[in-house]
């Protein structure tokens, strides 16, 4: 082989050698780039805000049909959302919260199990929450509908949180109490849930209207039973019955003879106490010879006076007897022996979708239009409300057969059609139980810390 053929060789050798290395160093590159982007893609999503939803347990017809509705609309909406029930531990509840806000929810939906104790985790806080402040100032909320997929955030192993009494709030937090009003706490940015006035307003107008308050020269007398007194939505009751009833007070025509008139005299927590009240009220002979009117503001005030009235009352006619809630003993009272006079119907239909409407508002970095509000005690809260509905013997075939509430038995008497009467329209079809919870949880449908805690991301 002559030299110039042997160089020629050994050149193209070293050319192709060359070329070999520069393609390997390429796909390096390259790889190194794509494993880069990867990460930075899954740390986005790990980080996308999300909207938590906070509920007491998993047990009852009410949080699962509003879970399912709350996460139809939150997803349909292009948002990632985790859901978590607290088998009625208020420090659960907490806790699950803590766990949240270190995933990434900017917004919450909170029934609390127990209001005063959330008060007090949120009051704890070393930064509050400005009403509607929480999602405006989230640089990253307008992107991440966009981005959002309809995808899962595994949350099998939570995260390590503090477990002293507060919550880790700050101005990037959206608080939305759902059902139950948190009061005493100026972290809450939105409520959602029926009218307590409007219950107490309600329930003494009936009242006025059956006695004729407006127009009469007779004095009738009257006895208040009204809820626990750290309940707020128990005092807004007492505070719109009074306004119906007040009046008739001050100009004589109506008399309480036990002079139990303000909320702490007439507030009650059990059905023992209720009846162990009324007795003690039927002692006094004005109250056990003429009573004419009891405002009731639950039903089981109702049922819990019955038997005191039947054992001790002396009057020629049974008093008037208010409710709320539509138990299915009330409704049978209400319309068959008339031991309880009305009661009201507190219908949650559309109720779960104003909350998540209102969710996806504020993650949009938007506030909701307000079209009501309540004082909490500290704050007043721009809120949804709902507003309960009244049911006699009038009306109740319009108000709870034709609607799906009840149906007549073959006895005649009316039973509920559904586990929860304040609620739905219809009987709950397709609800999650626990058992198909657990095989959500295996499927990955829903990821759980534990047998007792839902924590649910679709």
């Amino acid at each position: 082989m002559n030299m110039r053929k042997w160089l020629s060789i050994t050149l193209a050798f070293c050319m192709l050698l060359t070329m070999l290395c520069a393609c390997g160093n390429q796909t390096a590159s390259e790889a190194a780039a794509s494993g880069e982007s990867s990460a930075e893609t899954e740390q986005a999503e790990a980080t996308a805000p999300k909207i938590g939803i906070s509920f007491p347990n998993d047990s009852e017809t009410k949080w699962l049909k509003d879970s399912a509705i709350m996460t139809e609309n939150i997803q349909a909406a292009g948002f990632e959302y985790e859901l978590m029930f607290a088998s009625d531990s208020a420090d659960t509840q907490k806790e699950q919260i803590k766990a949240m806000i270190s995933d990434g929810c900017t917004v919450l939906i909170v029934a609390a199990v127990d209001p005063n104790d959330m008060a007090r985790a949120f009051n704890n806080s070393s930064i509050g929450t400005t009403i509607g402040g929480g999602s405006a100032d989230n640089e990253a909320t307008d992107s991440s509908a966009e981005s959002a997929e309809e995808s899962s955030v595994d949350s099998e192993s939570e995260p390590v949180i503090e477990t002293d009494d507060s919550l880790p709030i700050d101005d990037g937090l959206t608080v939305i109490a759902y059902d139950r009003l948190i009061t005493d706490c100026s972290a809450i940015d939105y409520y959602v849930g029926f009218d307590g006035y409007e219950a107490g307003y309600l329930q003494a107008s009936y009242v006025e209207d059956l006695l004729s308050l407006y127009d009469t020269t007779e004095v009738y007398n009257i006895e208040l039973f009204f809820g626990d007194t750290t309940d707020i939505e128990a005092e807004y009751q007492y505070q719109g019955a009074m306004e119906v009833l007040q009046i008739y007070l001050d100009a004589g025509v109506l008399n309480i003879p036990s002079g139990q008139v303000n909320f702490s005299d007439c507030s009650v927590l059990t059905a023992d106490e209720a009846s162990s009240r009324m007795e003690t009220l039927l002692k006094n002979s004005e109250d056990a010879e003429q009573l004419d009117a009891v405002i009731c503001a639950e039903d089981w005030m109702a049922q819990a006076i019955t038997e005191p009235l039947f054992a001790s009352y002396n009057g020629a006619v049974y008093p008037l007897i208010t409710g709320k809630g539509c138990d299915a003993e009330s409704v049978n009272h209400v319309v068959f022996d008339g031991t309880q006079s009305m009661t009201l119907l507190l219908d949650c239909t559309g109720m779960a979708e104003e909350a998540a409407a209102a969710a996806v508002t504020f993650m949009n970095g938007e506030i909701p239009e307000e079209t009501d509000s309540l004082e909490n005690g500290q704050i007043t809260v721009p809120a949804s409300l709902f507003f309960p509905e009244e049911v006699f013997a009038a009306n109740y075939r319009e108000m709870l057969i034709q609607r799906g509430y009840f149906a007549e038995d073959e006895d005649g008497t009316l039973s509920s059609l559904t586990d929860y009467t304040m609620g739905y329209v219809a009987p709950i079809e397709d609800e999650m139980t626990l058992d198909e919870n657990e095989n959500a949880v295996n499927s990955g449908t829903v990821s759980a810390d534990d047998a007792s805690t839902d924590n649910s991301t679709e």
